[in-house]
């Protein structure tokens, strides 16, 4: 979906609660409140916050940093320090990868001409013995630094994704659009006021589905061939359960929704990137009164954005080495055990990479189809821990189940574009790249259903790191 800086609606705000009036920092009582909540912590009555981001990635740091500034709004917590001279927000970068030297060089180039309030950030490059994905490898580097850093001042420690910026995104009458950042910051410290017994809070997210791209088709698909064939549409209806989601066994409504015509004018590589790299092209997810500032109950939130106000459990617990859905598999053997985690109701905005002149289709074609077998093997082991089964048998009967699903909807992507190939001359090259991929995926797939043994391993290190736990549990007592 095409998103524009500015809704010119006239009933754009305020429609959230009366506690979030938008920009927020233009309420006398909403500054008032975040500033003296500053003084508050200067002087030691509140908390401060540790930003820990794990990255091997090029970032688009200047997007990220500038929001973080607006999120602050007027109360000064960026220049703000404690009476040990510490930045209330401290930030810490963790680069590895093969680019690890290149990047960790552009951040400290960035913020030595970028950081005007003085913020104590640090970028540290780790060598890490690679795991079987990059998600997998981040969440293990940031856990492995919370162990060994001191927590002399016993911060709020904020795990964000590289990707994750501090805007909002809203539906209004004349489509999405990004608006003024939140004061997440601020809320975080409301929240745990109502809220002590919490020791990690997880959050949304807005802008790109935090799912691979193949998650998504089908219900692209169907948006964009309503909108060229002048079928019946509906309204966005964005309180909808997984209205994005294709594989989702909650949502009810599948019809298309009318879209924004001017997806038409992107260039055809733009518009494949957008399809196939950031999945989010009719139905980005956006903020709505609905959700937002309301704590949702047993909600599975899918990774990158977590608080942590205890780290007893992330020093307990391994992550578990599965490359994708960790974070939620993490959170449910920390569940388990008992912990106390909640759902944070302030999203981040999840940005994605902009296509440049090197892109190779093979290439991505490659990634899309990893990433959505790594991602059916995480959700269906995240769907068996939920059934608190402990049969191998029902775990193998979930997954089964979940790849015969993304085998169907594929196959209905594969007709639907089929049925539009001939008469649309002006997307075919598009379209047959779509249908070369799909039938690539599908014989994927056809191999894939029948790799029990390697979904099984993937199931052992979840067992495995519930053993562990037990042990140390055992050894304490």
């Amino acid at each position: 979906m095409i998103i524009s800086n500015q809704d010119y609606s006239k009933e754009s705000r305020p429609f959230f609660e009366s506690n979030f009036i938008f920009p927020w920092w233009k309420s006398k009582n909403e500054s008032e409140a975040a500033s003296k909540m500053v003084e508050e912590a200067i002087i030691g009555k509140r908390r401060s916050f540790h930003v820990i981001i794990s990255t091997n990635r090029e970032l688009n740091i200047k997007s990220v940093f500038d929001s973080l500034i607006l999120s602050t709004g007027d109360s000064k917590l960026l220049f703000a320090k404690d009476k040990n001279g510490n930045s209330i927000i401290k930030l810490t970068y963790l680069v590895f990868g093969k680019k690890r030297s290149k990047i960790s060089t552009k951040l400290k180039n960035y913020f030595s001409k970028k950081n005007k309030f003085n913020l104590d950030i640090e970028i540290i490059k780790i060598n890490h013995k690679k795991t079987n994905s990059s998600i997998c490898s981040s969440r293990l580097i940031v856990q492995n630094y919370i162990k060994r850093f001191s927590k002399k001042g016993n911060p709020i420690i904020i795990s964000l994704d590289d990707d994750l910026c501090f805007k909002s995104l809203h539906p209004g009458k004349n489509g999405v659009f990004e608006d003024f950042a939140w004061s997440w910051f601020h809320e975080i410290w409301k929240f745990y006021e109502t809220n002590q017994e919490v020791e990690i809070a997880l959050g949304d997210v807005i802008g790109a589905p935090p799912l691979p791209a193949s998650s998504s088709l089908l219900t692209t698909l169907k948006d964009i061939f309503a909108m060229i064939n002048l079928e019946k549409t509906s309204q966005p209806n964005w309180s909808e359960i997984d209205y994005y989601y294709d594989l989702s066994e909650e949502r009810t409504n599948f019809d298309p929704w009318k879209i924004d015509e001017s997806i038409f004018s992107l260039e055809k590589n733009k518009l494949l990137y957008q399809i196939l790299v950031n999945g989010s092209l009719t139905r980005p997810l956006v903020a709505i009164k609905k959700s937002t500032n309301i704590i949702q109950k047993n909600r599975y939130i899918r990774g990158g954005n977590t608080i942590y106000f205890s780290t007893k459990w992330i020093k307990l617990i391994e992550h578990p080495e599965i490359p994708r859905r960790g974070d939620t598999a993490w959170s449910l053997v920390a569940k388990k055990f008992g912990a106390k985690i909640s759902h944070f109701p302030f999203p981040l905005f999840h940005l994605r990479e902009n296509i440049d002149n090197t892109f190779d289709w093979e290439k991505i074609g490659e990634k899309w189809i990893k990433r959505m077998l790594e991602d059916l093997s995480g959700a269906s082991i995240q769907r068996w821990m939920l059934s608190e089964s402990d049969c191998k048998n029902k775990a193998i009967e979930i997954f089964q189940k979940r790849v015969t699903a993304q085998k169907k909807i594929l196959k209905e992507s594969q007709k639907l574009i089929e049925r539009n190939l001939l008469n649309k001359s002006n997307f075919f090259e598009i379209f047959t790249i779509l249908k070369n991929l799909i039938n690539k995926s599908l014989k994927s797939l056809e191999n894939f259903i029948n790799e029990k043994e390697h979904f099984l391993s993937l199931i052992e290190n979840v067992e495995l790191v519930i053993q562990k736990v037990n042990t140390k549990m055992e050894v304490e007592i």
